[in-house]
């Protein structure tokens, strides 16, 4: 099968570097995750898609050593066929960059408080408002906004970022993320044409969450990408280096951190394969659990892997002379990207409750005391 891939190049230290297209040959061994990329930072778009979101999952886990898509997905699975055809060949060849505005200063993982406004005119949409942590905000060709209509109900648009209007007022520095070109960016009477808008008014919500379960296992699927890659660094440094006359993997703290550690990124890439397979044979409806647990499992695996690998190799791996340090804090940063800890565990505690309620009555008479038997008279 062919696979058209986008390749965005970073260094040592997960800066930007180059683009790359082209199309492979996907094999069988891909599709098991054994395709030997060095650390790049992917995003995919696949003709047919017949490998999934399972095979994207484990593509991902491989090349994905650090997280930033181009901005394809709620175009490519929403879009209409005339937006497809105008933006994803571009976007394909590496031509347009695009990016995703949805979070906002006032408001974060509840949309009730969504502020940027599209008022319908004569001839298209009126588009006010601001968006924040824009991914690619700063470099990007083309945005897909949501936006409050008329209706109160959300809608979503592709604006272009050159349009009059459209003002990038900073760009969002975040702690060791250096390759992600995150923006504030302001809308100011943006007119948006009539054929710009995805799947129709009042379909934004539906889009977004389309948007964010693919786009929570991919996320999840590059943190165990990344994972592997510290736990590739800690096993080489701890073979190199001795400590007291033995190898540090020799010592008893550090071998259990490097056990502990492959169980765990097994455990999780298990768990993100089951939902990546919920999700090709149901949609992501099927799998809103298991997309909050893994969410919550990838995250924090991350940054357990690659603080064990800084304490082994010490001070050197909070230096720039390893990726560690920017990798723990990409761990740190998944806590909430794409929605926080806390609210995905308050989403899995909700929908186990409801899960359960089938098997309540089966459970219930451990509930009850058990009357105690009464006492004999010794003979």
């Amino acid at each position: 099968m062919l696979v058209h891939v986008d390749m965005v190049g970073v260094d040592n230290h997960f800066r930007l570097n180059f683009v790359q297209v082209g199309t492979v040959e996907l094999d069988d061994s891909v599709a098991r995750g054994e395709w030997d990329f060095k650390p790049i930072l992917p995003m995919f778009r696949m003709h047919g898609l017949t490998v999934g979101i399972v095979g994207c999952g484990r593509i991902g886990s491989r090349v994905g050593r650090a997280a930033v898509g181009l901005g394809i997905n709620p175009i490519y699975e929403f879009g209409s066929d005339e937006q497809k055809e105008r933006w994803l060949p571009q976007m394909a060849r590496g031509e347009v960059l695009g990016c995703f505005g949805l979070t906002e200063p006032d408001f974060g993982s509840n949309p009730g408080g969504m502020r940027t406004k599209a008022v319908r005119t004569d001839n298209g949409w009126v588009l006010n408002g601001e968006k924040l942590w824009c991914t690619n905000g700063t470099i990007a060709d083309l945005m897909v906004v949501m936006a409050r209509t008329s209706d109160k109900r959300i809608t979503a648009f592709i604006v272009e970022t050159d349009s009059p209007g459209v003002e990038v007022v900073h760009r969002c520095h975040l702690m060791g993320l250096h390759g992600i070109e995150n923006a504030l960016i302001r809308f100011t009477d943006v007119r948006v044409p009539e054929d710009n808008v995805i799947l129709g008014p009042g379909r934004g919500f539906e889009i977004s969450q389309g948007r964010l379960g693919p786009g929570r296992v991919h996320h999840c699927m590059r943190a165990i990408g990344m994972a592997e890659l510290c736990l590739e660094l800690m096993v080489a440094r701890s073979r190199e280096r001795k400590a007291f006359g033995r190898h540090l993997y020799q010592h008893g703290p550090i071998a259990e951190w490097i056990a502990r550690s492959r169980i765990e990124i097994e455990q999780a890439r298990l768990l993100v394969l089951k939902t990546a397979a919920l999700i090709d044979n149901g949609g992501a409806q099927a799998a809103r659990k298991e997309i909050s647990m893994i969410k919550v499992i990838a995250a924090g695996l991350l940054t357990e892997v690659a603080d064990r690998a800084i304490q082994v190799f010490g001070a050197m791996g909070l230096s720039p002379d390893t990726p560690l340090a920017d990798l723990y804090t990409a761990g740190r940063a998944l806590r909430f990207a794409d929605g926080p800890d806390e609210v995905h565990l308050q989403t899995i505690a909700r929908l186990e409750a409801r899960d359960q309620q089938d098997r309540l009555m089966a459970v219930m008479r451990y509930l009850e005391p058990v009357d105690s038997e009464p006492q004999g008279r010794g003979g």
